[in-house]
């Protein structure tokens, strides 16, 4: 997911500062086991479909489980950013 990022950076379809290192990390952290699958390609496919349709946003934690990922302080994400980067991924897998 990290090398995503990185090529839509790249290509300029994110910004560098939509999906920092960590909350990406802490968005992964909670997307359950079950969505991780035997290659690298179902794997993207499974959590990408995951985020985009099933998961609640609001309930996410992040990896220290003491502070939920999404809020208004500096330790937080936003969840705009977060639902941007994630049709950003559907956007480069449907593209590829």
């Amino acid at each position: 997911f990290k090398n995503a990022r990185t090529r839509m950076i790249e290509n300029t379809i994110i910004s560098q500062d939509l999906a920092p290192s960590y909350f990406l990390e802490c968005m992964l952290y909670n997307v359950p086991d079950s969505k991780f699958g035997s290659s690298w390609r179902e794997t993207y496919a499974n959590i990408v479909n995951w985020l985009s349709k099933e998961a609640s946003l609001d309930s996410f934690v992040c990896q220290n489980e003491q502070l939920k990922l999404f809020g208004n302080s500096d330790q937080q994400w936003n969840s705009t950013s977060a639902r941007t980067l994630i049709n950003a991924y559907i956007g480069l897998w449907n593209d590829w």
